[in-house]
């Protein structure tokens, strides 16, 4: 099964125009995509309230890819607002709950900083990481192409292997050290994860400006590109059983119109999406 959805829900002014009642969002967006990527707990981790909010404003098979916590991939130093890193995982891990019982997560997406790079005491962490968050489904994504160089690239697939991690497989702009090549290797048999950032290569990288984060995901996929990705998925099937894929070109409001002309692309008719409170499509 092909589940296509964005980074996000609140981004994507496409979906919602006309909509009166803007705390909708979420339940509106549910009548387009099976998926969501879930990026509020990347900055705090969050409350089971909102939780399990989250999880009634969305159809029953609706699943969520859910970001870690910044402190736990290194994005933050320290563990605030908790006092030790082990108090910190147990509350990541319990804020899952409600999607754990109601059979909503899809997976908790690591995606590590790009100054972790390839060397021992990051494989440790990485390591720790897997650890703490247990028998969870957890995806793997790096920012730092040393972990694909040719000398590390079978040995990161191999470790990713015998730890239990799910391939995060990103296309993004090949802009240096910061960024990873298309690596299309699974890496668990029963999950895959893709996300396609853009392929802004001069905005990937902070221009000076201090507006990286409004020009890094600036970049609108066309046809041939969106071609590409179907044939690539289709293929990718025999690998593993679902493939989660992640549009997180937002900053121009490309995401949804690429998603949606992917979904088109591939023939998929999603069953159990929320009834459409909008005919925009």
């Amino acid at each position: 099964m092909i589940y296509i959805g964005l980074a996000g829900w609140g981004d994507h002014d496409r979906l919602y125009v006309g909509l009166s009642n803007m705390s909708a969002k979420l339940e509106t967006y549910t009548g387009f995509f099976p998926t969501v990527e879930l990026d509020a707990s990347f900055y705090a981790v969050q409350p089971i309230r909102n939780m399990e909010k989250w999880v009634r404003e969305t159809p029953t098979h609706f699943k969520f890819v859910v970001k870690a916590f910044q402190g736990m991939t290194g994005h933050q130093k320290g563990t605030a607002p908790f006092e030790t890193k082990e108090e910190m995982f147990q509350a990541f891990r319990e804020s899952l709950t409600p999607m754990i019982e109601h059979k909503k997560l899809a997976m908790v997406l690591c995606q590590f900083p790009p100054w972790f790079d390839c060397k021992k005491e990051h494989v440790q962490w990485v390591r720790y990481v897997r650890e703490q968050l247990k028998d969870l489904p957890v995806a793997l994504e790096f920012r730092n192409q040393s972990w694909f160089d040719a000398k590390y690239r079978e040995s990161t697939l191999h470790f990713m292997k015998q730890e239990g991690w799910i391939h995060s497989i990103c296309d993004e702009p090949q802009a240096g050290q910061s960024s990873i090549p298309l690596v299309l290797e699974s890496t668990d048999s029963n999950k895959t994860l893709f996300r396609f950032h853009g392929r802004n290569v001069h905005g990937w990288n902070d221009p000076g400006n201090g507006r990286w984060r409004e020009v890094r995901y600036l970049y609108r996929y066309n046809d041939s590109e969106i071609t590409e990705f179907a044939e690539m998925l289709q293929g990718f099937q025999e690998m593993s059983e679902d493939i989660y894929v992640i549009f997180n070109n937002n900053s121009g409001g490309d995401a949804a119109d690429n998603a949606l002309h992917l979904i088109n692309k591939l023939q998929i008719t999603y069953h159990g999406l929320a009834p459409r409170q909008l005919d925009l499509f």
